[in-house]
């Protein structure tokens, strides 16, 4: 097996890389994931006698250090739990000599919807998988890198129509990228972005739509629910898609989503896959961080002990809120995520928790001579 020195050294290149942001966003994190969870697996040593079992408990635990890292970063647990799915996988293929998992996955399913159906694939076995775990981690990695591609809005004339008025929460690249695309296919919308303060990353997104062409409307956040009975249609971004079928958000998007339910407005979510999460909230605090309060109320201008500044970073939006999933893997709806957890996610991993020795000192030095290979795209947002 590969040492836990060598398995702290690749996980703290992911640890080191968020910290210092040189590694960040959605796209970037979970790409890095993949490649250090690869990387982990290629050194893995596959001598006789060693189990399937070694390799996912290898794997599981070098995915809750990173994932204990960054409780918040749900894509990071998304990512360790789809390479265990992969690994368990190939292990049934060989162990079966099938092609076809099927069985497999409605397995998973049974499982998933309380039939107590016992794990009874052995995993204690030596089987050669470790070529083919390569090669589906590789899979997953290139899945990662064409999401931005046909695969989302391959039917977009569907979900966006001329004459339409679209309203947007701040900056998400994927939703960029959707309603470019829709410009770019003479679909002639009209575009209301919310500024998104804080950050006021809406800007951004309304310069960038602005310039291609789209006729765009850059609001307060205030304004949003005066505007909302001209709209025909919300479009957002997510940071992760929860097992209920709720999202979690950037801040402000669950007051959007409810000024649209009051004017029965439809709510559509554009995201890829990779931020499914097998993971149920508790209320608007579960997930959630705390951005610098300084962006609201800058500490020179404080005068009094008495004020308290509150700056969130992200929002709970719940099922019933949302009516549509526009993924990499089809259009779907919130009742049905429970079974795409099926296809994506083993139950058994959804806790990534894992008893373990003391973890062995890491050098600096280590993990920046390696940083870099796992950089990957510089996104700064859904």
């Amino acid at each position: 097996m590969i040492s836990q020195q060598d398995t702290q050294l690749l996980t703290q290149i992911l640890i080191t890389g968020v910290h210092r942001s040189k590694i960040k966003g959605s796209f970037s994190i979970a790409k890095s994931t993949a490649e250090i969870l690869r990387k982990i697996v290629t050194q893995h040593s596959s001598k006789k006698g060693d189990t399937t079992q070694q390799l996912i408990h290898c794997v599981k635990s070098a995915g809750a250090i990173m994932q204990d890292a960054f409780p918040q970063l749900l894509i990071i647990g998304n990512i360790v739990r789809r390479i265990l799915y992969i690994i368990r996988e190939e292990h049934v293929q060989k162990q079966t000599n099938q092609d076809d998992v099927d069985v497999y996955h409605e397995r998973n399913l049974q499982h998933l919807v309380g039939d107590n159906l016992k794990h009874e694939i052995d995993l204690n076995t030596s089987l050669e998988i470790k070529k083919e775990v390569i090669e589906s981690i590789q899979g997953l990695i290139q899945e990662l890198e064409v999401l931005e591609d046909d695969t989302m809005v391959e039917r977009i004339e569907q979900h966006i129509h001329s004459g339409e008025v679209v309203l947007t929460v701040g900056l998400s690249h994927s939703v960029q990228y959707f309603l470019e695309t829709a410009s770019k296919k003479n679909l002639d919308f009209k575009l209301i972005v919310t500024e998104h303060a804080p950050s006021k990353d809406g800007h951004t997104m309304a310069e960038a739509l602005g310039s291609q062409g789209i006729k765009t409307t850059l609001i307060s956040d205030a304004a949003m629910f005066s505007v909302m009975s001209r709209v025909n249609k919300v479009i957002v971004g997510a940071h992760a898609i929860l097992a209920n079928g709720g999202l979690i958000a950037p801040c402000g998007t669950h007051m959007v989503a409810l000024a649209a339910k009051k004017h029965s407005v439809p709510f559509v979510v554009v995201t890829g896959l990779y931020k499914l999460s097998p993971l149920y909230p508790v209320d608007q605090n579960s997930f959630n961080n705390m951005y610098n309060p300084g962006d609201v109320l800058p500490f020179s201008e404080i005068h009094s002990k008495n004020i308290h500044v509150y700056n969130p970073a992200i929002d709970y939006v719940p099922p019933e809120l949302v009516d549509l999933f526009i993924t990499n893997n089809g259009v779907h709806s919130p009742t049905y995520i429970y079974r795409l957890l099926a296809e994506y996610y083993d139950p058994i991993d959804y806790d990534l928790s894992i008893n373990d020795s003391e973890d062995e000192e890491v050098s600096e030095s280590d993990i920046d001579s390696q940083i870099d290979e796992f950089k990957g795209v510089t996104i700064t947002s859904s």
